[in-house]
């Protein structure tokens, strides 16, 4: 999830200390995990970004982004809703 919310950032160049406009993309962005021929396909805003979210651009800086006080706390709740999903 850190990952996808990583590259969103980094799509939009959202600097990592503009705390409103990262507030506004947790806000607004859906992520969405879907199996497809027996392999997990991560969804951003409805794009595959399986590959890319494993990038080196991404891989530099989700790190810092996990650490984004509020970050947790919504990335938390949207990966635990998006797991009872796929669980039931």
């Amino acid at each position: 999830m850190y990952r996808c919310v990583a590259l969103e950032m980094l799509n939009k160049n959202i600097e990592l200390n503009d705390l409103e406009k990262i507030k506004d993309l947790l806000n607004s962005i859906n992520i969405k995990l879907e199996e497809n021929k027996n392999k997990q396909v991560v969804l951003l805003n409805g794009q595959d970004v399986s590959d890319e979210i494993r990038s080196n651009k991404v891989t530099k800086v989700v790190s810092q982004v996990s650490s984004i006080k509020g970050n947790k706390r919504k990335t938390c709740r949207n990966a635990k809703e998006k797991w009872l999903k796929l669980k039931i």
